[in-house]
């Protein structure tokens, strides 16, 4: 499953380095060894069928953004220019390090949970180009949340509705507002990642705590 991802190398782009030093890490040979595998059956394949494709597909990387619209949410924040965005990008990617060789160490699985909800954020973030249909990966670390919250006495489930019920009015209400013929605009992917990735960071010390019940209970 993992290799089919690759297909879309824009949003796994920093996943599966960070799954692939984890399997390292963890001594999990078969997790490495199986990826490598057969990830390259098809790569190797690639070339018999079509010996050009791998040039042809750097050319495109090249030229991607002269012919996609959508900006990355870093782009969209970083209007003051190219600087203001290189050390948004800059804080992000040092950040997510520090993560994985803080996991990648001695990290247990809360914190493996963790740092992949991040990775998944910061990919979204960062990534050249921007497309809400794209943050369909980010559904790990939003029911990574929901189910921590699920588990939280008295407010978790109330807390849970209300965010369900806030971003499901609310995101549709800014769509419509900003829609421009056929094109969202790129406000539209400022609120679920920030948003989220705001919580992931501030409650970072209780998801933990909570990642570490749910391993214990699974």
């Amino acid at each position: 499953m993992l290799v089919v991802t690759t297909i879309k190398p824009p949003l796994i782009f920093l996943v599966v380095p960070f799954l692939l030093l984890w399997g390292v890490a963890r001594r999990r040979r078969h997790f490495v060894v199986g990826f490598c595998a057969t990830w390259g059956m098809p790569f190797v394949g690639s070339f018999i069928v079509l010996p050009t494709w791998f040039g042809d597909w750097l050319y495109r990387i090249t030229q991607y953004t002269g012919y996609t619209h959508n900006q990355s949410p870093v782009w969209t924040m970083g209007l003051m220019g190219p600087l203001v965005t290189l050390v948004y990008v800059g804080t992000l990617v040092l950040s997510l390090l520090w993560s994985w060789w803080r996991v990648l160490r001695s990290g247990g699985d809360a914190e493996f949970f963790w740092t992949l909800g991040i990775t998944l954020l910061v990919t979204n973030l960062i990534s050249p180009r921007a497309a809400t249909t794209d943050y369909v990966l980010m559904l790990v670390p939003t029911l990574g949340l929901f189910a921590a919250m699920d588990r939280a006495p008295r407010w978790g489930r109330v807390v849970l509705i209300a965010i369900m019920l806030f971003a499901w009015v609310g995101l549709w209400v800014l769509q419509f507002t900003t829609v421009q013929g056929n094109w969202e605009q790129s406000v539209m992917y400022l609120p679920w990642p920030l948003a989220l990735g705001g919580v992931w960071v501030a409650g970072r010390r209780w998801l933990l705590d909570k990642f570490a019940d749910l391993s214990c209970d699974g």
